[in-house]
């Protein structure tokens, strides 16, 4: 999941806070073997912890989603420390 966060929050930044096209995450995580079916299960999963919205078929992080990505690097940066 963070990783998905992340890929959103990056394309937000390259493409002026326009979000992340689902398309491209989508083929992106298909390309790994996920089905359509998981795909949306775990967009939708996202959505409704409010770590993402959608919006015209573009998602974008959210102030929870940001907060998550950086917990969890601070929980990383613990253990491998």
């Amino acid at each position: 999941m963070k990783a998905v966060i992340e890929t959103v929050i990056d394309c937000e930044k390259e493409f002026n806070g326009n979000g992340s096209p689902s398309t491209a995450i989508y083929l992106a995580m298909a390309s790994l073997g996920m089905s359509m079916d998981s795909y949306q299960t775990l967009m939708a999963g996202l959505v409704n912890a409010g770590a993402l919205t959608l919006d015209n078929n573009c998602y974008h992080s959210t102030p929870l989603g940001r907060e998550y990505v950086m917990a969890a690097d601070r929980v990383m940066a613990r253990i491998t420390n």
